[in-house]
């Protein structure tokens, strides 16, 4: 998974706490299913390692299985109060047997039906209880009162098979009955420390007679013991080599302890005799052997065979989003798995926050924005998700979002690096890009390592226009950063205005390096990610505009109608669309191309000015005169729209028309040249040679030796001939 930098993560958050048993385990009962412990049970020693110690990728498929007995609730303590009463305990004692001897329903599932999945109870499957263990009421009551003792501290371990109540008793099944359903009320409820000291000592035949080797091994992981735990497992899957429970729950610890090789054996085998539930285990533990192997595209349809047998399983889909990630599957592919995980456990925290490190690692920022709402529903004091959030919303360009982020992501913030980084967003959002910079750089001093710093030290030398430091910091982002593909992003987009501005030069360069302009590097940087996240409509857009500036036109066509794909009515995007048309020879379709955006977009002035500009371009000067003017109706300022009426005016002999709008156009911007120019030319025609002759001056101050202004005054003014009358 992802992880967000810069900030710790919050260990107080409830889910994350829970998630264990909610999500990364198999089916373990909820809290208010579990016996309560009794009162002044021997608590585990600090030392003791658990299944919980472990790392979490492979715990979803742990077995509940508490051993190889088969539950049976303890009725006989039961005093009814009346008569109705003692006929509903009669009921529910011969309902219980009746319950203990059937077979469960068939399962179905998507691509067939399995046979029963408590077949292992046949004999025919070599998975059947020892019929010698004694369930009499008074066994059973025996064992609760001795349970009582043990688990209160009274007697010890050792000492319960010399227990006056036990030595009493007629033989040794006996005996073994009171031991075997003491170990079983104790896995009930999960106190393996409790239940290992009570199987230990007994011999490995009497554990195989009385079904405790599998009690034997799982008690063994779960007190951290695992090489003991996989040499138990391994012991009986040699006498009985089809124990489901046995082979998934070794599976899981090789795949703890790396031997995905081994485990992967083992998996493949065991989706021959393992049926339902644990079928779709088998298949996702060789998922996650060929993973760990990294044979993502057998992993992938492993996990698929898994969620045929096991489709509302959100870990299961959740798996199958990582491997399509692993395999560079494409965005929509990896969110469609991850939609089914979130689908089916939409309180998921750790669920939400993992999908919206891939959200926003994959640049998706409204997609990533949505997920994390959701995450901080269920933890709104969770740092992390309030950080990605803050920048998901700057990367859209919404300031005061982020603003409102960051007022709530300071309240749950205490370390003074914490701090600093957030001041330097602050600063950053509000566009003092400066103090910024120097904020984020001292958080650097006692942790080289942050990558939100380096990011965000990069785009605030972007907006100051400093590529080449933009480009010195984003190229420290490290590759598993969720900043990475952002980053590079950035630094693509930092190449290629250095590239622009002519900044060339780099250390150490090779001839042929010296040759490529950084803006080259750039736009093929842009190209590589638009391969890997062609989902992404804002790269799309990007590498479409560049390549359209250096006339690669097919390159520039299929980014564009990828981007249009993503988001048909970007106005932007369509706009860009009509220009690569335009270039490529298709003028027809450029222009129809425009009037369908004016027609949805009827202000628009980018729009407008290219339609016009066009239409000049075509020679259908009256058609673009009437689209100039009507940009004015919008904006009487935008680009050089009033020099481009007054040049159509002069060209059709409206000299007047063309000095009163170049007059208004040439307060707004002075140093136009070419304004300049039409602007002397008119007086001339209009016979003001003396206002022309001013107009030449300024235009040779602004531009010394203008041959256009040159040429002007020798034709008009230089002779002497003509003068203001």
């Amino acid at each position: 998974m992802f992880r967000i930098e810069g900030f710790m993560a919050n260990s107080k958050t409830p889910d994350m706490i829970n998630e264990q048993g909610t999500d990364e385990s198999e089916s373990r009962a909820s809290v208010s299913s579990i016996s309560a412990p009794k009162k002044n049970a021997p608590k585990k020693a600090a030392s003791n390692k658990t299944a919980n110690d472990y790392p979490q990728q492979y715990m979803d498929e742990i077995s509940d299985d508490s051993g190889d007995i088969t539950p049976v609730k303890h009725l006989a303590n039961a005093i009814p109060l009346t008569v109705s009463f003692v006929f509903l305990g009669i009921a529910l004692i011969l309902f219980e047997s009746a319950l203990s001897n059937r077979e469960e329903a068939p399962i179905k599932v998507l691509v067939t039906t399995e046979s029963d999945e408590l077949a292992e109870e046949n004999p025919l499957n070599n998975e059947t209880e020892n019929s010698s263990v004694d369930y009499s009421a008074k066994i059973i009551d025996l064992a609760d009162e001795i349970e009582s003792l043990y688990v209160g501290g009274t007697i010890e371990a050792a000492k319960i098979m010399t227990h006056p109540q036990v030595v009493a008793l007629k033989n040794q099944n006996q005996t073994y009955s009171v031991i075997v359903h003491i170990v079983e009320s104790l896995l009930a409820r999960k106190d393996y420390t409790a239940a290992l000291p009570l199987i230990t000592p007994l011999e490995e035949s009497i554990r195989d007679q009385y079904g405790l080797s599998f009690s034997y091994a799982k008690c063994l992981s779960n007190t951290g013991e695992i090489a003991q735990a996989i040499e138990q497992y391994q012991s009986l899957l040699a006498k009985r080599p089809a124990h489901q429970r046995a082979s998934i729950n070794l599976g899981l610890l090789l795949l703890r302890q790396n031997q995905f090789q081994q485990a992967k054996t083992l998996f493949a085998s065991a989706v021959s005799y393992t049926s339902a539930t644990r079928k779709a285990k088998s298949y996702a533990g060789l998922a996650d052997a060929e993973v760990g192997l990294g044979e993502f595209q057998s992993s992938i349809a492993n996990y698929k065979k898994a969620i045929e047998y096991r489709p509302s399983h959100p870990l299961t889909w959740r798996k199958l989003a990582r491997a399509e990630q692993a395999n560079g599957s494409p965005s929509k592919v990896v969110r469609q798995a991850y939609d089914k995980a979130v689908g089916i456990d939409p309180r998921n925290f750790r669920l939400l926050a993992e999908y919206a490190d891939y959200l926003f690692s994959n640049m998706l920022y409204s997609e990533a924005i949505s997920v994390l709402r959701k995450a901080l529903k269920q933890s709104k004091e969770s740092v992390n998700p309030r950080l990605l959030l803050l920048m998901s919303y700057l990367e859209q360009g919404r300031p005061l979002n982020a603003s409102k982020q960051l007022r709530l992501l300071q309240k749950h913030i205490s370390s003074n690096q914490e701090k600093t980084l957030a001041s330097a967003l602050e600063q950053y959002i509000s566009k003092q890009y400066r103090p910024s910079l120097t904020t984020a750089k001292s958080s650097l001093k006692k942790n080289r390592d942050n990558n939100l710093a380096y990011y965000l030290i990069g785009r605030a030398y972007l907006a100051l226009a400093k590529p080449r430091n933009a480009e010195i910091y984003l190229r420290k982002i490290a590759t598993d950063s969720v900043y990475y593909l952002p980053g590079r992003y950035r630094l693509a987009l930092a190449l290629i205005e250095r590239g622009a501005n002519n900044k060339d030069k780099k250390v150490n360069q090779s001839a042929e390096e010296a040759e490529k302009k950084p803006s080259d590097n750039g736009v093929e940087m842009l190209a590589e990610l638009f391969e890997r996240l062609p989902d992404n409509h804002k790269i799309a857009y990007q590498v479409a505009l560049q390549t359209y500036a250096k006339r690669k036109l097919s390159i520039a066509e299929t980014a564009i109608d990828r981007a249009i794909q993503l988001r048909p009515k970007d106005k932007k995007y369509l706009l860009l669309k009509a220009r690569i048309l335009w270039r490529n020879g298709l003028s027809e379709q450029s222009v129809e191309q425009l009037q369908a955006i004016l027609a949805e977009n009827p202000r628009y002035k980018r729009a407008i000015y290219r339609l016009a500009d066009y239409l000049e371009q075509d020679g259908k000067s009256d058609l673009a005169l009437q689209t100039f003017e009507s940009l004015t109706e919008v904006s009487r300022e935008y680009s050089n729209t009033l020099y481009r009426i007054a040049r159509l005016r002069s060209s059709q002999k409206q000299s007047q028309q063309a000095l009163v709008l170049l007059e208004e156009y040439l307060q707004q911007k002075e140093g136009d040249v070419a304004a300049r120019l039409l602007y002397a030319r008119s007086f001339c025609e209009t016979s003001q040679f003396n206002l022309c002759d001013k107009q030449i001056e300024l235009i040779l101050k602004l531009a010394p030796n203008n041959k256009d202004a040159l040429e002007l005054r020798r034709v008009f003014i230089s002779d002497g001939t003509n003068s203001d009358q």
